[in-house]
């Protein structure tokens, strides 16, 4: 959520950064602490189905940003996208057994999920 919040406010900061005086007075009165709001609280909704890569949400986060881009005056910059390719891994793993051992004598065994649940910070 914070990645996405910083998005944002690049965003609004980049569409409001000018060399001309008038449009940055502009920008100043017309963002609002209450549209930054209404940004983070419809990327936090449940339509974006948590913006995880590789699921649904990704896409419509993905496309929901360019839209918001294209609606502040951005021109795609790469190769008629928004966004730069960048090549991503998706990795899993699973654990059936835990087995804890000293000098190769087996001391414990445990299978998951029944006897033991192990997890690994994301």
């Amino acid at each position: 959520m914070n990645r996405i919040f910083l998005v944002i406010i690049i965003l609004i900061i980049c569409n409001s950064c000018t060399t001309r005086k008038n449009d940055y007075k502009l920008a100043l009165k017309n963002i609002t602490t209450s549209d930054i709001d209404k940004y983070v609280a419809d990327l936090g909704s449940d339509r974006f189905m948590g913006r995880k890569p590789f699921m649904a949400g990704e896409k419509i986060t993905v496309d929901y940003l360019a839209e918001q881009l294209k609606d502040i005056g951005f021109e795609p910059a790469f190769s008629g996208s928004y966004f730069q390719k960048v090549p991503m891994v998706e990795i899993s793993s699973s654990v059936e057994e835990l087995t804890v051992s000293r000098s190769s004598k087996i001391l414990f065994r445990f299978h998951t999920p029944d006897e033991v649940a192990i997890v690994s910070p994301v």
